[in-house]
């Protein structure tokens, strides 16, 4: 039988690569995503020795460039002949508003948009791979900040409104898990599944950039490894193969906020998402 093949964003470091050493304990070759080259190529590295089978593949994709993200999809389709698990882990919390060469807000398009985008481009591999092998999953990496904020889908890069760092990343936040009852809805009879998990409060670069004076005080949270194992299930166990459209923190299937329940916002939202990516029609 053919390895299973899981991509993992953000997997140079912390919980990415984590998950990405978790996988390749469970037999799976990983594609390492990660900004620059040499990141991934250190991931790689890091994992070398694990596991069983062939090497990691590093793949550079900056999520702050669309057309990076087109590039990551287009050599994964042409690299891989089945994609079993797309793990969409990396994100961004910058401490001041900024934007991306696309002209977005940096963590609407990193945390949100670029993750659309690249689970888009690989919905043909994923439902190939669901049809010859039984099944493919999508997991995406939420967090409990999207209770505590709303999002605009009339100004979603911040430029009528006041910019929060908390606000916006809450904002991103929300929107992965109105992504994933959208995606959940498309997907039906597909064998492909997708849900939404908040990994815990862990210790990672990402807390420093939210959470500043609080950094020192990481040991406080969770160490990495504990936060990629809620990922690592969703992933890959069997016990969850089946499952699909829901949220999780952590290991446990709970109901999300009342605002990601609101399907005219999952729409609106989605609609926005496939125009900004450039995108049109599709699942």
């Amino acid at each position: 039988m053919d390895q299973q093949v899981a991509l993992v964003t953000g997997a140079n470091r912390g919980i990415g690569l984590e998950v990405a050493r978790g996988l390749v304990d469970r037999g799976f070759r990983i594609l390492v995503v990660a900004r620059s080259a040499s990141k991934a190529e250190g991931a790689v590295r890091a994992l070398r020795g694990t596991g069983h089978g062939p090497e990691p593949l590093a793949l550079a994709s900056d999520l702050g460039q669309l057309a990076s993200v087109r590039e990551l999809a287009r050599r994964v389709s042409d690299s891989v002949g089945r994609l079993d698990a797309l793990v969409l882990n990396a994100a961004t919390a910058p401490a001041r508003r900024t934007t991306t060469v696309d002209g977005y807000e940096a963590q609407f398009q990193v945390n949100h948009l670029a993750g659309y985008l690249l689970l888009r481009l690989l919905d043909p591999l994923l439902r190939k791979t669901a049809e010859t092998h039984g099944g493919a999953r999508i997991v995406i990496v939420a967090s409990e900040a999207h209770r505590r904020t709303h999002i605009d889908v009339d100004d979603p890069n911040f430029e009528r409104r006041r910019y929060g760092k908390v606000r916006a990343y809450g904002a991103s936040k929300l929107a992965n898990v109105l992504t994933t009852y959208a995606l959940h809805r498309r997907l039906k009879d597909t064998g492909v599944t997708v849900n939404a998990v908040h990994p815990g409060t862990v210790s990672t670069g990402l807390l420093g950039g939210m959470f500043g004076p609080l950094y020192p005080m990481r040991f406080l949270f969770r160490a990495p490894k504990s936060g990629a194992a809620p990922l690592i299930r969703l992933a890959a166990a069997d016990e969850v193969g089946g499952i699909g459209g829901r949220y999780f923190n952590r290991f446990d299937d709970v109901p999300s906020s009342e605002a990601s329940y609101d399907r005219d916002l999952q729409e609106r939202l989605w609609d926005l998402s496939e125009a900004l990516v450039g995108l049109s029609g599709g699942p």
